[in-house]
């Protein structure tokens, strides 16, 4: 009897023990979610999106589309853009196993200008908690409005 109590309690010391290093080394719970249907799985179809070259003043409009590839519901808690120039619009959840979803990321280009790199932060209830989506490209300068000779609007030389 003894036995078997000490080995019951040296099970439990142990998947305690795996399952506290798992969370401190902030890798997936290998028991899944705890809610006993396993973990959801944010599934993007690309992650990263070229804008190429448009002009100083436009409003770069992009859909990131997504998949819950997982055994859970997930659910969207939080997607964080990088400045007031980047938002993002999405529908927080919940998406069931196969369900899809977007995130619309609307990038102003207004006093921008060069190369731009905007990484968008998307935070799940998934088995990784951190997915990154990007959007690049190029800003070119309106040459009016950088100019130190040029004339407003409405004016006449």
């Amino acid at each position: 009897m003894k036995i078997i109590s000490f080995s019951y309690l040296l099970f439990l010391l142990l998947t305690f023990s795996t399952y506290s290093i798992w969370a401190q080394i902030g890798q997936q719970n290998p028991w899944g979610s705890g809610t006993g249907g396993g973990d959801p799985v944010l599934e993007f179809d690309k992650k990263e999106f070229d804008f190429g070259i448009v002009p100083e003043g436009d409003t770069v409009r992009q859909m990131y589309s997504f998949r819950n590839t997982g055994t859970a519901d997930l659910e969207i808690l939080k997607v964080k853009t990088p400045c007031s120039c980047t938002t993002a619009n999405w529908k927080p959840g919940p998406y069931k196993m196969g369900q899809s979803g977007n995130i619309e990321v609307v990038f102003t280009t207004h006093d921008k200008s060069g190369v731009q790199l905007k990484e968008i932060v998307v935070e799940t209830n998934g088995s990784k908690r951190i997915e990154i989506i990007r959007l690049t490209g190029q800003v070119t300068a309106n040459p009016a409005k950088h100019s130190k000779d040029s004339i407003p609007d409405g004016t006449k030389p």
